[in-house]
């Protein structure tokens, strides 16, 4: 791992920090793209995200320091040394990703209501952005040591700094699993939905997917309930957050759908059409990729004749009389 990139002087530059920025970065872009897509205007989304971004990173530490209050106040200092600590996050690090969804929420919330625009619709374009965000956010983690996994030897498993022996490279998976999801994210909020789909998306896709994640880690915290840590209740309330945003913004029916599931279980006629379904959207996926192939090839065969082009290279000439 590579916690510090490079030092000059005082000034040491983490590799967790650099990767953070740019996530913080690629989210932005990302919100400033969707948004231009959609035909709002730019330079509000652009304020709009970078407040957000920041009292997103500002609730962030604070819930890390809540949760962590003994490693600010071992020393028995004063409020002043506190509070040195507390800003000083080079030197204290710590961030929480529970903390910078609720900053960031209630930030959104209230900005998109100063800037007259529609909060579920910005919702949506922040859920994006924050796939994206996150895999940078993991791929730091990586490589800064935090959030290990449990230990293990196999091929994938690398050494951590500060902790014996080899770990498995759980936030590697992590950025893997949430750039998937960036992928499909992206895919849906360009397509005609209805506002608070891709919020209510993210929201059942990040609790579940730190639900899972959470029995791998290797620093672990202790079960309160049920055999889950603090961090599963959280990701757990995340789901069922998101499944309620989900079904009162699609005006849907649980009950219905739960039924509907009942008869489908049932139906021999049901099952073979979702079946059907399942071969023709497979078909449809193949097909798509396929002429996703062709077109790259046909791209690299014509790619030295576009290069000469550029470079206005002219072939040498085989017959000289």
């Amino acid at each position: 791992m590579y916690p510090i990139l490079f030092s000059v002087g005082p000034v040491v530059v983490s590799s967790f920090g650099v990767f953070l920025g740019a996530g913080f970065l690629a989210a932005v872009f990302i919100c400033w793209r969707v948004a231009r897509a959609y035909d709002l205007d730019e330079e509000k989304m652009l304020d709009l995200s970078i407040m957000t971004l920041l009292i997103g990173l500002l609730g962030s530490r604070l819930f890390f320091v809540a949760g962590n209050w003994g490693i600010f106040t071992q020393a028995n200092g004063s409020w002043q040394d506190i509070l040195a600590k507390i800003a000083l996050i080079n030197r204290f690090p710590g961030l929480s990703l529970w903390g910078g969804i609720l900053g960031g929420g209630l930030a959104l919330l209230l900005f998109s209501r100063s800037f007259k625009l529609n909060f579920w619709q910005i919702a949506d374009f922040a859920a994006v952005s924050l796939a994206i965000g996150l895999v940078f956010g993991e791929i730091g983690c990586l490589l800064g040591g935090c959030g290990y996994g449990l230990p293990a030897n196999f091929l994938l498993a690398a050494p951590v700094t500060g902790v014996v022996g080899k770990r498995f490279p759980l936030p590697f998976v992590e950025s893997v699993v949430f750039f998937l999801a960036f992928l499909y994210l992206w895919g849906q909020v360009i397509r005609f939905h209805f506002n608070g789909r891709i919020a209510a998306l993210i929201l059942i896709f990040l609790g579940a997917e730190k639900l899972v994640a959470d029995f791998y880690r290797g620093d672990r915290l202790t079960p309160v309930l049920a055999g889950l840590t603090t961090n599963q209740m959280i990701a757990a309330l995340l789901v069922i957050a998101g499944a309620v945003i989900f079904y009162r913004r699609a005006k849907r029916s649980l009950r219905a759908d739960v039924v509907n599931c009942g008869r489908f279980l049932i139906s021999s006629q049901r099952q073979k059409k979702a079946l059907f379904h399942l071969q023709k959207n497979w078909y449809n996926q193949r097909v798509s990729w396929a002429l996703r192939v062709q077109a790259v090839r046909t791209g690299l065969k014509k790619a030295p004749g576009s290069v000469r082009r550029i470079l206005n290279v002219k072939p040498t000439p085989k017959n000289f009389n």
